[in-house]
């Protein structure tokens, strides 16, 4: 795989075992949370995160799951306005994107076949985005615990 010449091969050998765990729907949290520690770079450097410019998820989940204090980004961004209107539970949060406003499925979808990988099935994808909300949990936004219940 062309895609992967900046990569050693000992972090190719990993992403491929996580990717085979997910193809055969036998993961669990700690898959998932290694699988995003390990594609990050690749995530940020290449053609796929032209394709997404300011509304690249996939990064943002990465950094997330990095570094577990956040002062930036897009799911700052949510969280924050989420905070402002707290009390106000009407359903839609304005300003907040949320990550199935881009569409998730089809973003994870591309950044395999950036890869050099088979797409996997929405519900595949849908439970590695549930693990990756497991993961994210108790993370700290400007010095304050957000809970993130799902």
């Amino acid at each position: 795989m062309e895609t992967f010449k900046y990569i050693d091969k000992k972090k190719k050998h990993l992403i491929n075992y996580y990717y085979n765990c997910f193809k055969d729907d036998s993961f669990d949290e700690y898959d998932v949370y290694a699988f995003f520690i390990l594609v990050r770079d690749f995530a940020k450097d290449s053609s796929f995160t032209k394709k997404y410019n300011k509304e690249n998820w996939i990064i943002e989940i990465c950094d997330l799951i990095a570094h577990r204090e956040r002062d930036r980004g897009l799911i700052y961004d949510s969280v924050v306005a989420i905070k402002k209107i707290e009390a106000n539970h009407s359903g839609r949060i304005p300003n907040s994107k949320g990550i199935y406003s881009v569409g998730f499925v089809p973003v994870f979808n591309d950044l395999l076949e950036t890869m050099g990988y088979e797409r996997l099935s929405s519900k595949t994808i849908v439970d590695i985005l549930l693990c990756a909300c497991s993961i994210m949990q108790f993370t700290v936004y400007q010095g304050g615990y957000v809970y993130i219940e799902y």
